[in-house]
């Protein structure tokens, strides 16, 4: 396991772009947690985010939050593909 990471961390060093598909894959993970009602992912983390999700309802925030990860994911693939 540590030769995997190891080999990974020196491709990551000598191509630094893929950070960003690594982040967008995170990201739509997340987004796809939120659209689908996981738990783990449409628990509000602070208290913005608790004033947010009282403020909108559970089933607004899961969809803000979603859409929000979705613009990131996007985002991440939109710099993957320009910084190549």
């Amino acid at each position: 396991m540590s030769e995997f990471i190891t080999n990974a961390q020196a491709f990551l060093e000598k191509n630094p772009e893929y950070g960003y598909l690594i982040a967008a894959a995170i990201l739509l993970i997340f987004a796809i947690g939120n659209f689908l009602n996981f738990k783990w992912a449409t628990s509000a983390g602070s208290e913005k985010q608790r004033s947010w999700l009282s403020r909108m309802g559970e089933r607004k925030f899961r969809y803000f939050m979603g859409t929000v990860f979705l613009i990131g994911t996007l985002g991440c693939v939109a710099a993957f593909y320009l910084s190549t």
